[in-house]
């Protein structure tokens, strides 16, 4: 329980009692998200590239978008989603639609990839924040679709490790790390099989680039927003890292 406590998972409070006092537990998360797997470790010879939130290539939004710097708030017209003010976002929102990024194919030079995989923050969106706001997230590789992300909630009311004090909690301050990966046994998403699809069936080498499309879909059962987080916003001090095993 010290531990816990130590760690920000559980909140501790001392109450008077009938004889002394008495500590009373609760729990200071809504979701908590563990992936283990002993194999993961980066080897020197992973191929790996950083990717800015800001730095998509396309993008369309269903009626609102916005984004903040680490010093200010900005709210874009959805015709406007190139802005330049865009490159310097550290969290990005919008209520549905997509948006896209290109990773260079310089790695295909290193080897014979046996595991490509994408690793963001990410989670629901909707006006301030709701906790249990889910929404499915959906991703597609150079136009094939790969699963989605049942995000359970738009997290706030407790500030983000990262996210800046200027920011109000009652607004957006976190989300959930998310790994899409996809190798010679299937594609994964956080762990769980989420396809058959393989990493041979991207037909990797056909292409200059290896777009990753996140989206929402009207059709899904959760249809909900997304919001993603740069290195200096949120729980997790990165942006949407791209590796590469051999």
């Amino acid at each position: 329980l010290d531990n816990l406590v130590k760690s920000d998972l559980v909140l501790v409070k001392t109450l008077p009692a009938k004889k002394g006092k008495v500590q009373l537990f609760t729990l200071n998360f809504t979701n908590l998200n563990i992936s283990i797997n002993t194999n993961k470790e980066i080897k020197p010879d992973d191929y790996i590239e950083s990717m800015p939130i800001g730095m998509y290539i396309d993008a369309e939004f269903d009626s609102y978008f916005g984004l903040t710097t680490d010093s200010e708030l900005y709210r874009i017209d959805i015709k406007d989603a190139f802005n330049e003010v865009r490159k310097n976002a550290q969290m990005l929102w919008f209520d549905g639609g997509f948006i896209k990024y290109r990773f260079s194919n310089l790695f295909l030079k290193n080897g014979t990839p046996t595991s490509i995989s994408f690793s963001m923050e990410l989670c629901s969106e909707t006006q301030y924040y709701n906790n249990d706001y889910k929404s499915d997230i959906y991703f597609d590789i150079n136009g094939i679709q790969l699963g989605y992300f049942l995000s359970p909630g738009d997290f706030g009311g407790k500030r983000g490790i990262h996210t800046p004090q200027w920011w109000p909690t009652s607004k957006t301050q976190y989300g959930i790390l998310v790994n899409v990966e996809i190798n010679n046994n299937g594609t994964f998403i956080n762990g769980t099989k989420t396809s058959k699809l393989t990493i041979k069936d991207l037909f990797l080498q056909e292409h200059n680039y290896t777009e990753l499309k996140i989206y929402t879909l009207r059709s899904s059962e959760h249809y909900g927003g997304i919001s993603l987080f740069g290195r200096k916003f949120g729980n997790h001090p990165q942006d949407i890292i791209f590796t590469v095993k051999y």
